[in-house]
C-alpha cells in the first residue's frame, strides 16, 4: 500500500526544520536503529538536493554503502544524473509545501524489473520556507502484482459472465434482481436497465412464481436447489420454459444474504419431446409415407452387401438409368461407361466397408439403356451387423444436367479469360504500333529530304544514295508491319475490291518466308489463269498469314508447305454442305502441310471460338474461327482434310468475279501541284514529326506555325491577327486532343480548314467516337510527297473520299 503522511509538516523532537540535521545527530543511535530496521529507504535531503542523511535500505537499493551518499546531491548519488530529474517529487514538494509522489521501475538484483513508489514530503525552516525534503522509497512490486493478478481474474470471470450461453443472475434476500448477464437478456428480450430492481418473480407465470417463492426461502439459508423448471414471460410476451439451479450465499456474518441463479433455456428441448412423443403415436403412418417417398422420389435408393449382391433398389432406378430394377441388379457393372472417373467405385465401395466411414459423394457415368450417358452422384453410407460393416445403403442423383451446366460455365470463364488476354494485347500491339508509326514517319521524310539533296550533289549510282534507299525500303517494310499490328488490335470493317489472289500471294511471299524455319520447303503453284475475286485485302491476308502459321507449328522438325490456287466449279451436291453457298464458278486456295495432323474429333470442332489443340498459353483458338468468319463474310467456304502424321489441307472457296466486274475507282480530280503559300498551323506532340512536317511545308513555299501540343496552339492562334488557312493537327493528344483543338478554333475562325494525322489508322480513330467518316485523315508513317498532296487537297477543299 501507498504510505500517506498525514500532515505536510514534519518536526522532530520539537524542533524547526532547520534544526531537523543536528537533533538527528545528537541523537544518532536511537534515529539510526530506526532508519536502519525500517524496509523503506528514506533520505534526508536539503534545498540544495544534498543528502544530510540516508538510511541502509536506499545505500543498498543504490549499490553504496551511506557514507558514500551522505553528502551528494541526491540525483547524483541516486540516478547517475548531473541535474535534479524531470519528474523528481522532491522538486515538487518543495515547490508547492505539499507531498508529492511518483512511482518509476527499475532493474533489481535479481535481474527483473521492480515497481518503486517514491514520495516526499517537505520541510520547513524555522522562518517557514520549505528547506528540503524527506524522500521515502517503497517496493510496490508485490503489491502492484498482486493487483494484476486480482484484475486479471475479474476481468476473466467477467468475461465468462458476460459471453456465456447461459443466463446468470444474483438476487437479493427479498428476491429482487441485482444483476443479470447478457444471455439472460437475450433469452427474455429485455435491457438490463428493465429488470435489475425488479422481482424475480414478476418475469415468472402464476404457477412458477408459486413454486419458485416456495423453495426460495430454504435457498437463501445458503441452501441449494437443482434443475427447477419454471415458465418464465419474454418481453414480447412469449413464453420461455427453463431449468433453474440455485444457490445461497452469505459475505460474512452481518452481510445479507444473496443468491446466485444459472437457468438453461429447455424450451426446444421440451418441444422436441412433445414431438418426438407425438412421433412415437404414428410410426405406423410415418413408415407407410417413407415407402410413398422412396417410391416416388427421383433419385434412387439402393442397399447391397459386402459382396456386391442388392437387397432393395428403389423403383426411380428405371426413370434414371432406363434398366429395370431386376436388369440392374444383374448386370449393373457393364453399363458403366469407360470414364476414368468410374474407376473410383470399387475403391470407395472397399473403403467404407474396411473403414466403416462415410465417403464423401462422388461421381459414376452410365449408359442410359437408350444409349446416351447419364452421370450420377452417388452418396453412400455402411451400415452393420455384429458391430462390423455389413454392407452399403446408397444414393444415385442423376446430376447430368448439372455437370453440363458446370462444364459450360468454366468453358464460358476459359473463353472469357482468353478474350480479355487477347484485347490486352491487342491494345498494346495498337500502342506500340502508333508510337512506331511516329518514329517511321520521320525516318521516311528525313530519308526523302537527304536523298533529295544528295541527287543534286551526287551521281545516280553513288552508293551513299543506295543506303538511302535501302533505308526507305527498310522503313516501307516496318511500315508494312505496324500496319498488320493495328489490323490485329482492331475490328476490321470490311472493304471488298477485285482481287487477283496470285498477285496477293507474290506479294506477301516473302513475308511469308520470314515466317517458317529453314528446315520448311515453301512451295506455291499459282493457277496461269486464275480468275479475280471480289474481298478485303487486308482480311484475306490475314487468312492466308494465319493458315501459313498453324501449318508452320504442326511441323515443328519440318516438312512442306503448298499454297495452290485453282479455278472450281461447285455443283448443288457439293453445296449443299453449306445451306449459305451457292453453285457456280469459284476460285480455291489450297494451304497443305505434312505435319503432325489432327483426328476426326479434333476435325470437327476446329472451326469453333477457342478451340485450340496447342498448349494452354500457346494458342487462343481464334485464328481458324477468325478464318471461317471472313471467308464466309466473301460469300465463300472453307473445308478441311487431315489424318495424324499425314498432313493437314485446308481449302478456301472464293465466288469468282465475271470478266465485266471492275473495281469502283475515285473520280478523277484535278489538283494543283503540292506547294503554296497559304499559313498552316502544325499541331503535333512528337518533336521528331512535327519538325518534319515543318521543314517539307517551309520548303514549298508555305507560312508554317509550329505548336508542341494543343495549349500551345490556342495560345498562337490567339496572338495571331492574320488568317490562317489550314490546321495539321495530331488526334491523340495530351490535354487537349486534336478534335478538341480543332472544334475550339472552328468556334471563332469557320474558315478554317482541318488535317488530322495519327499513328492510328482512319478505323480506329472512328471506332473511338474522336471524328466522324469522311474527315480529312492522313496516316502515319506519310512520305513528304503524300504530306504535301494531302495538304494541297485540304486547302482546295477537295473531298476526303476522293483523295489519293
Amino acid at each position: 500500500m501507498k504510505a500517506r503522511c498525514p500532515s505536510t509538516k514534519l518536526p522532530i523532537a520539537g524542533q524547526s526544520g532547520d534544526d531537523v540535521a543536528p537533533v538527528l545527530l545528537e541523537n544518532a543511535g536511537l534515529y539510526r536503529s530506526l532508519l536502519d530496521n525500517t524496509p523503506m529507504g528514506i533520505s534526508i535531503i536539503n534545498s540544495q538536493y544534498e543528502v544530510l542523511v540516508t538510511n541502509a535500505e536506499q545505500a543498498r537499493r543504490c549499490g553504496k554503502r551511506d557514507s558514500e551518499i551522505v553528502g551528494e546531491r541526491c540525483h547524483r548519488a541516486f540516478q547517475g544524473e548531473g541535474s535534479p530529474c524531470e519528474h523528481c517529487p522532491g522538486t515538487t514538494a518543495m515547490r508547492t509545501g505539499l507531498p508529492a509522489e511518483v512511482e518509476i521501475q527499475v532493474l533489481g538484483d535479481d535481474d527483473s524489473m521492480h515497481d518503486l513508489l517514491v514520495q516526499a514530503y517537505p520541510t520547513f525552516g524555522r522562518d517557514g520556507a520549505v528547506s528540503g525534503f524527506i524522500e521515502i522509497v517503497e517496493d510496490v512490486t508485490a503489491e502492484k502484482r498482486s493487483a494484476r493478478a486480482l484484475r486479471s481474474a475479474n476481468e476473466r470471470f467477467r468475461a465468462i459472465y458476460e459471453t456465456a450461453p447461459l443466463g446468470y443472475q444474483s438476487l437479493d434476500e427479498n428476491g429482487k434482481i441485482c444483476d443479470v448477464n447478457p444471455a439472460w437478456l437475450r433469452t427474455l428480450g429485455y435491457v438490463r436497465e428493465e429488470v435489475v430492481g425488479c422481482p424475480f418473480i414478476d418475469f415468472l407465470t402464476a404457477e412458477s412464481a408459486t413454486h419458485f417463492s416456495e423453495c426460495f426461502p430454504s435457498v437463501r439459508e445458503c441452501g441449494e436447489a437443482h434443475g427447477v423448471e419454471l415458465e418464465m414471460v419474454g418481453k414480447d410476451g412469449r413464453r420461455v420454459t427453463v431449468e433453474l439451479d440455485c444457490c445461497g450465499r452469505r459475505s460474512g456474518d452481518d452481510d445479507p444474504a444473496y443468491i446466485m441463479c444459472v437457468f438453461r433455456d429447455v424450451t426446444e428441448r421440451k418441444r422436441a419431446a412433445e414431438a418426438l412423443r407425438a412421433s412415437s403415436a404414428g410410426l405406423a403412418a410415418l413408415a407407410d409415407e417413407q415407402k410413398f417417398l422412396l417410391e416416388n422420389m427421383r433419385d434412387y435408393v439402393y442397399r447391397h452387401d459386402e459382396h456386391g449382391v442388392f437387397y432393395y433398389l428403389s423403383p426411380a432406378v428405371e426413370q434414371v438409368t432406363g434398366y429395370t430394377v431386376e436388369e440392374w441388379k444383374s448386370h449393373y457393372t457393364t453399363y458403366l461407361t469407360d470414364n476414368p472417373i468410374n474407376d473410383r467405385v470399387v475403391e470407395y465401395t472397399e473403403r467404407t466397408l474396411r473403414t466403416g466411414e462415410i465417403n464423401p459423394p462422388y461421381l459414376v457415368e452410365i449408359f442410359h439403356k437408350l444409349g446416351h450417358r447419364v452421370m450420377l452422384e452417388v452418396s453412400e453410407r455402411p451400415y452393420h451387423s455384429d458391430g462390423r460393416p455389413a454392407g452399403i445403403v446408397g444414393v444415385a442423383r442423376d446430376v447430368s444436367e448439372r455437370e453440363r451446366a458446370e462444364s459450360e460455365k468454366q468453358q464460358l470463364e476459359a473463353q472469357l479469360r482468353q478474350a480479355q488476354k487477347m484485347e490486352a494485347i491487342g491494345q498494346l500491339a495498337g500502342g506500340v504500333a502508333h508510337d512506331f508509326n511516329n518514329i517511321l514517319t520521320a525516318i521516311l521524310g528525313n530519308t526523302e529530304i537527304a536523298m533529295d539533296g544528295l541527287l543534286k550533289k551526287l551521281a545516280p549510282d553513288d552508293g551513299l544514295l543506295q543506303n538511302l534507299q535501302e533505308v526507305g525500303r527498310a522503313a516501307d517494310r516496318a511500315a508494312s508491319l505496324t500496319r498488320q499490328l493495328l489490323a490485329f488490335s482492331r475490328r476490321q470493317t470490311a472493304q471488298p475490291e477485285v482481287l487477283q489472289l496470285n498477285k496477293s500471294l507474290r506479294e506477301m511471299e516473302p513475308m511469308l518466308r520470314r515466317l517458317l524455319a529453314e528446315d520448311i520447303e515453301f512451295v506455291i503453284k499459282p493457277s496461269p489463269d486464275l480468275a479475280n475475286v471480289c474481298a478485303d485485302a487486308g482480311q484475306i491476308a490475314q487468312v492466308i498469314m494465319n493458315l501459313v502459321v498453324n501449318a508452320r507449328d504442326a511441323m515443328p522438325t519440318g516438312g512442306k508447305l503448298t499454297l495452290e490456287t485453282a479455278n472450281v466449279e461447285l455443283d448443288e451436291d457439293f453445296c449443299r454442305t453449306d445451306v449459305e453457298l451457292e453453285p457456280g464458278a469459284y476460285v480455291t486456295l489450297a494451304v497443305s502441310d505434312t505435319g503432325c495432323g489432327m483426328d476426326a474429333a479434333t476435325q470437327e470442332r476446329i472451326f469453333e471460338p477457342f478451340f485450340t489443340t496447342k498448349e494452354v498459353g500457346k494458342g487462343t483458338g481464334l485464328g481458324l474461327a477468325m478464318i471461317y468468319g471472313i471467308v464466309k463474310q466473301a460469300g465463300g467456304h472453307v473445308t478441311v482434310h487431315s489424318k495424324l502424321k499425314k498432313g493437314t489441307c485446308f481449302r478456301i472457296y472464293l465466288p469468282a468475279v465475271t470478266a465485266d466486274t471492275q473495281q469502283p475507282t475515285a473520280p478523277k480530280v484535278e489538283q494543283r501541284a503540292p506547294s503554296g503559300s497559304e499559313t498552316i498551323l502544325v499541331c503535333e506532340d512528337d518533336e521528331a514529326v512535327r519538325e518534319l512536317a515543318v521543314q517539307v511545308l517551309r520548303d514549298v513555299g508555305y507560312h508554317v506555325m509550329p505548336a508542341c501540343d494543343g495549349t500551345t496552339a490556342l495560345n498562337i492562334v490567339r496572338a495571331c491577327s492574320e488568317r490562317i488557312h489550314l490546321l495539321v493537327t495530331d488526334i491523340i493528344m495530351p490535354d487537349l486532343n486534336g478534335r478538341g483543338l480543332a472544334e475550339t478554333l472552328l468556334s471563332s475562325r469557320p474558315d478554317l480548314k482541318v488535317l488530322y494525322i495519327s499513328g492510328y489508322t482512319h478505323d480506329v480513330i472512328a471506332h473511338r467516337g474522336i471524328v466522324e467518316e469522311g474527315i480529312d485523315f492522313l496516316q502515319k508513317p506519310f512520305s513528304r510527297e503524300k504530306l504535301l498532296q494531302r495538304v494541297r487537297a485540304a486547302l482546295d477543299g477537295v473531298p476526303a473520299a476522293v483523295q489519293s
